[in-house]
């Protein structure tokens, strides 16, 4: 008797649990949003608004926090979203986004009816007011390094076609209050790297 009673409380505490242990529907977002970890440890959803031409941030709530202008010039489109970051190109408060653009150029040079195309790139460094930090001509990706405790800037970048093809990496030094004042916070460490794939959001 005392093993049926037994029984029944565990089976009524465990229907309980599972009702409470359902999973809940709050919303969608477009398939190129991505999660983002900012360099001050907060977690946020980027999304290009192609109409807009303009970066959508989300907080992890799925509210809206910040929409981000992107100035791009005649013939550019955009590419692919490289950084969202607070403190990392420069030590004001004003959210930076790192992104490539590119060009299509046609050109006839081999025969008068073929058209081949070049893909130029451009990467791209502004703040949330849509002051522009960096213009990488040819810069087509790239990467933080830590640099023996200085964080360093690489881009990736490719010169000419064919066999003309040349690839460099051009290095910029980068404000040190990253390094010396982020170690003093409690929060999750800033994982360096790419947003997105390489078709871009």
């Amino acid at each position: 008797m005392k093993l049926k009673a037994l029984l029944t409380i565990v089976t009524f505490l465990a229907l309980q649990i599972s009702v409470y242990a359902q999973i809940n529907y709050e919303g969608s977002f477009d398939k190129k949003t991505h999660s983002i970890l900012l360099d001050n440890g907060e977690v946020k959803y980027a999304f290009y608004d192609k109409e807009q031409k303009s970066i959508t941030l989300y907080h992890s709530d799925d509210s809206h926090w910040k929409s981000v202008p992107l100035n791009l010039g005649r013939g550019l489109y955009f590419d692919e979203l490289k950084s969202v970051s607070m403190y990392v190109f420069n030590e004001d408060s004003l959210i930076e986004l790192a992104y490539t653009c590119v060009e299509y150029q046609s050109s006839n040079e081999l025969e008068a009816t073929t058209t081949y195309v070049d893909v130029l790139s451009t990467l791209f460094v502004i703040n949330e007011e849509g002051t522009q930090l960096l213009e990488a001509k040819n810069g087509s990706d790239m990467i933080i390094v830590d640099s023996n405790g200085e964080m360093k800037l690489w881009v990736y970048k490719q010169e000419g076609q064919g066999k003309n093809n040349k690839e460099h990496i051009d290095v910029y030094s980068l404000p040190n209050y990253h390094t010396t004042n982020m170690n003093k916070l409690d929060r999750v460490p800033y994982k360096y790297g790419i947003i997105g794939y390489r078709s871009g959001i």
